[in-house]
């Protein structure tokens, strides 16, 4: 998660320079919630073992790399199943 977050940094960089406001900020409450998330998914699995831990993973990144393709594309689109939460939940930011 912590090379995820690096990409998702720059990304979002290098993005302000192209467009702002609310496609700054959609995509960095989405990366939030997707840090809140993969906590969250982990903190339930990890008592279940280590394939659930590992799962709980890979759900985490798999949607950072949706995230991701979606910066570059420059496609505001919100993350399946969790992005409407996250923009819901998360409007402080």
């Amino acid at each position: 998660l912590p090379l995820g977050t690096l990409i998702c940094y720059f990304l979002l960089i290098f993005s302000f320079n192209k467009k702002s406001g609310s496609y700054d900020t959609f995509y960095f409450r989405q990366y939030v919630g997707i840090i809140i998330f993969g906590f969250l998914l982990s903190l339930l699995a990890k008592p279940f073992g280590p394939s659930f831990f590992h799962i709980s993973n890979t759900i985490t990144l798999i949607l950072v790399i949706i995230n991701v393709v979606n910066i570059v594309k420059e496609n505001k689109q919100e993350l399946p199943i969790v992005g409407k939460y996250f923009e819901q939940h998360l409007k402080f930011i």
